[in-house]
């Protein structure tokens, strides 16, 4: 039987970085979820906001702001737990078509001709290398 494949949290923090879907506060609070979560517990991690205050720098109500927003969007997840800090989700698969989606539309911009203001250089199959750099067309 073969083993179930995770991502790694390197690899859900590249997602985050490319998805482009979180700005500021929600991105970091995103990336310190992505650090604590455990792929082979449904990328679920269980930081208190006072730690993911800490973890990014913000404020607690910034990173509660942040989170609910995160929950909005449909990125996270979150249960409250009696006796116990929150439990969030991350989703993942979100995640990755958001970022391809990104990629996507990335290389179709690189693919897109770009039209120069110049006219075409002259080239000809009977001219060589020397006679380019020399100047000498026909």
């Amino acid at each position: 039987m073969e083993k179930p494949k995770f991502l790694s949290n390197f690899e859900v923090l590249r997602l985050v970085r490319d998805s482009r879907s979180t700005k500021h506060s929600q991105r970091l609070v995103l990336q310190a979820m992505a650090l604590r979560a455990n792929p082979k517990k449904g990328y679920s991690c269980f930081p208190s906001y006072e730690t993911l205050a800490l973890d990014t720098l913000l404020d607690e109500k910034t990173v509660r702001r942040a989170a609910a927003d995160l929950e909005k969007a449909d990125l996270i997840s979150r249960r409250d737990q009696a006796y116990s800090s929150n439990l969030f989700y991350l989703n993942v698969r979100l995640l990755q078509e958001q970022a391809n989606m990104v990629r996507d539309a990335a290389v179709k911009k690189e693919e897109s001709t770009i039209e120069s203001p110049f006219d075409e250089p002259l080239i000809s199959d009977d001219m060589d290398a020397a006679d380019i750099v020399t100047g000498r067309v026909a």
